[in-house]
């Protein structure tokens, strides 16, 4: 059965920790329909879509697309319909570099991203 068919599916990604947040969010292909991303931080942040089976090895894989998200903001992204072939893997950092292993957000839960994929 394709990986598109069927009802979608919910995660739920939040920092626990001063760390680059990098989540699987499934590990085959599949859709991924929409995206509520709040900043709790001081800075601006990066949310950074992969099209990989596994978490991202940030000092060398490329994202595919980067959303900027600026400090005390919430985006509500819907009716997307992005398709990735292998699967849905989202890291979030400080830094807009594609290939960045450093930039960490600081403070425990000030990130937060609701994912709805199929």
């Amino acid at each position: 059965m394709p990986s598109n068919v069927g009802l979608p599916k919910t995660a739920t990604i939040q920092n626990g920790a001063a760390a680059v947040i990098n989540s699987n969010v499934k590990a085959s292909g599949g859709q991924l329909k929409s995206l509520l991303i709040t900043n709790l931080t001081g800075a601006t942040f990066y949310v950074k879509l992969y099209d990989k089976a596994s978490i991202v090895v940030p000092a060398s894989d490329v994202p595919f697309h980067v959303i900027p998200v600026a400090t005390l903001t919430t985006l509500n992204l819907t009716g997307l319909e992005i398709r990735c072939l292998n699967g849905i893997t989202i890291g979030v950092t400080t830094s807009v570099t594609d290939t960045d292993a450093a930039g960490t957000i600081t403070t425990a839960k000030q990130a937060r991203l609701t994912v709805i994929y199929k």
